[in-house]
């Protein structure tokens, strides 16, 4: 299906995509759904013992992984759910302590649930996010990067995302002159157009 975009970041997401035939995450729009991350090594794949440290790299992975598929990491999560193996005050404290690390701005909601098992014998949590992420025109598309500066105010787009094959590499800063020649034919013409990575 074209509209939905599919990503799974270096290393550990590409084996998990080879291995089990799954993505990291999926863009559908504005939207973009993880798949719930562990406290993996995301290189190799190993997982950390100490329930502390797997639920902070748990969060780091999800960060890695929104940024990836174009968000802007844990800012743009509305929702999370987290699933543990056991659900203790331990394990709830630690949640707790990443939510106001990586979203201190804002209250995603969030829903807790304890399970027996996890989809690896090592794995102690598993966090599941789905975020607000506006997609930007990407540079090396100048036809959209064109059309959407003639729609943008001033017609100057800041953070334009930089992209090759679909998946952003760094932020752009964009500009575009314009006039409008309402006198004779109502239109707007492009003047000068430039970007320069940030």
């Amino acid at each position: 299906m074209s509209h939905l975009q599919y990503y799974a970041y270096a290393d550990h997401g590409l084996r998990q995509r080879r291995n089990f035939s799954y993505s990291q995450a999926v863009r559908i729009g504005d939207r973009i759904e993880c798949a719930g991350q562990g406290g993996w090594d995301p290189v190799s794949g190993e997982f950390h013992k100490e329930i502390n440290e797997q639920i902070d790299q748990a969060f780091k992975n999800v960060e890695l992984n929104l940024r990836d598929a174009g968000g802007e990491a844990w800012s743009q999560v509305f929702r999370v759910n987290s699933y543990h193996v056991p659900i203790n005050n331990e394990a709830l404290a630690a949640v707790v302590r990443n939510f106001r690390h990586y979203v201190p701005d804002h209250q995603p909601i969030w829903t807790c649930i304890g399970v027996p098992r996890l989809g690896e014998d090592d794995m102690r949590v598993e966090i599941e996010v789905v975020a607000y992420g506006p997609t930007t025109p990407s540079a090396s598309h100048p036809e959209s990067l064109m059309t959407a500066m003639m729609e943008s105010p001033n017609g100057n787009i800041k953070q334009v995302s930089q992209s090759s094959s679909g998946q952003p590499t760094g932020t752009s800063r964009a500009f575009i002159k314009v006039f409008t020649d309402t006198e004779t034919t109502g239109s707007t013409r492009i003047r000068s157009l430039y970007y320069d990575t940030l």
